[in-house]
C-alpha cells in the first residue's frame, strides 16, 4: 500500500468549484466528501478523504503508483447560499491539473494551478498547468506568452 497526500484542501475544494462554475461568493460551506482514483487501465480506486485540520490536506493508504494515475474523482459537498440542504457533485480532474511529488515513502499530489486573490475570488491560471510560469500580476483576461524567437 502507498501512502497518499493530497496538500492545500481549499485550493483542491476551490478548484472541484470553479470546474462547476461556482464561485466562493456562492458557496458557504464545501467539503470532499471521497476520491476516486482512476488508473490508465480503466480500473478506479476508492478512498475515503481523511482530512488532517492541522496540515490542510487529505491523505490515506492506496495501492496506486504515480504513472498510473490518470485522474482523480472528487465528490464534493457544498451548501450554496440560501440553500439548508447539501449537495453532492463529482468532478473529475485529470492528472495533468496535479502536480505528483515523491517525498519519501508519500506521494503528494497538489493542484497545478496558483491562486491569486483579485477582487472577491480566486483566479484560474491555465497557463500553469501547461507548465507556464504565472506572474502575481496574471488575470483571468492576460496570461503569460512565450518569448518568440528572432526568426519568427
Amino acid at each position: 500500500m502507498e501512502a497518499y497526500r493530497l496538500e492545500e484542501a481549499s485550493a483542491l475544494r476551490e478548484l472541484c468549484l470553479s470546474r462547476l462554475g461556482l464561485s466562493r461568493s456562492q458557496v458557504w460551506a464545501s467539503d470532499i466528501d471521497c476520491l476516486h482514483f482512476h488508473l490508465r487501465s480503466g480500473n478506479a480506486i476508492f478512498a475515503g478523504a481523511r482530512l488532517d485540520r492541522l496540515r490542510d490536506c487529505y491523505q490515506g493508504r492506496v495501492s496506486l503508483r504515480p504513472e498510473e494515475l490518470a485522474a482523480l474523482a472528487v465528490r464534493l459537498g457544498y451548501h450554496c447560499n440560501g440553500t439548508w440542504r447539501r449537495t453532492f457533485r463529482t468532478v473529475v480532474l485529470p492528472a495533468e491539473l496535479l502536480e505528483q511529488v515523491r517525498e519519501g515513502p508519500c506521494l503528494v499530489l497538489r493542484c497545478a494551478h496558483r491562486s491569486y486573490r483579485c477582487g472577491g475570488g480566486a483566479v484560474w491560471s491555465p497557463a500553469l498547468a501547461l507548465g507556464v510560469r504565472a506572474t502575481p500580476a496574471e488575470s483571468r483576461y492576460t496570461r503569460t506568452l512565450p518569448a518568440r524567437s528572432a526568426g519568427e
